[in-house]
């Protein structure tokens, strides 16, 4: 379901092709408020380790920022180097210091939703997702990180994310 917090559903979407474990905590790659907010268009961080079975080539957001009332437009580029037969998805979220969740996801389940099935071969995967930014999403500081794993317990890809919205 595409309603209620749309920067959550962008979050779980990006997740859905994606993996990682983090080495140290992604609380320490957090930016203060005030930076977050003089970053106008860098809402995401790639945590993803070096040399792992995946990497991401590119993400473009269109608008670069979100902006309530509008749509977001997230297009992805993700390079699987080994074949993946599973694995994990985790997602963390807050909202100035609430966490809004804390949750982890089946890898093969959520590729599913869109049209991929397990295993996924070592190829290229482009993605389009339009998300619609709600009106009445409260103003603040949106953080949190994506981290997924493969079938043998290996990062794939690593995000973390710092998104200010305001009115």
């Amino acid at each position: 379901m595409k309603t209620g917090f749309a920067f959550c559903i962008f979050v779980m979407v990006f997740a859905s092709v994606q993996a990682a474990s983090l080495r140290k905590s992604w609380y320490d790659l957090l930016p203060s408020i005030q930076q977050t907010k003089n970053r106008v268009g860098h809402v995401w961080d790639n945590c993803t380790s070096k040399g792992g079975p995946a990497k991401i080539k590119s993400v473009i957001l269109t608008p670069p920022t979100p902006v309530k009332g509008q749509n977001f437009t997230v297009k992805a580029s993700i390079e699987l180097n080994k074949e993946v037969t599973g694995g994990k998805v985790k997602l963390e979220l807050m909202f100035e210091a609430i966490v809004i969740t804390n949750t982890t996801f089946d890898l093969c389940d959520k590729v599913k939703e869109y049209g991929l099935e397990c295993p996924l071969s070592a190829k290229t995967y482009n993605f389009e997702m339009i998300f619609h930014i709600p009106n009445g999403l409260p103003e603040g500081l949106y953080a949190g990180n994506i981290e997924a794993t493969n079938q043998d317990g290996e990062e794939l890809i690593c995000a973390v994310l710092n998104i200010f919205i305001q009115s």
